[in-house]
């Protein structure tokens, strides 16, 4: 097309369709990697991912443990001495909130 002569076409100026309005069988570019550390991010996501999962397992097994121990259901002596002078209210109240943030942020890691 000239650079002075003016489109007169009632679509707009011509143009390549966008990818994904290309016809079927016509895919879009792969997209190339440019360096040996391009798409590191989904490994090291899925690996931030199992240890945060591992952390609120943890957590949620401390609070059962804790909850068990508040109800006197805890019979062995060995398994009540950490929580002997524990107030806990304050430590249930501590455990969720550290559960909390680590859910919210495996909603974050994960694109929830």
């Amino acid at each position: 097309m000239n650079g002075f002569a003016q489109d007169t076409s009632p679509d707009g100026p011509a143009r390549e369709d966008r990818p994904l309005d290309k016809p079927a069988g016509e895919a879009a570019p792969a997209r190339e990697r440019k360096g040996p550390l391009d798409g590191i991010e989904e490994g090291m996501r899925a690996d931030q991912l199992e240890s945060l999962g591992w952390l609120r397992r943890y957590g949620m097994g401390i609070a059962e443990r804790l909850d068990r121990y508040a109800r006197g259901l805890l019979l062995s002596q060995m398994l009540q001495e950490p929580f002997h002078d524990v107030d806990v209210a304050l430590a249930f109240a501590r455990i969720a909130k550290a559960v909390r943030q680590i859910i919210v942020l495996e909603q974050e890691t994960a694109g929830i």
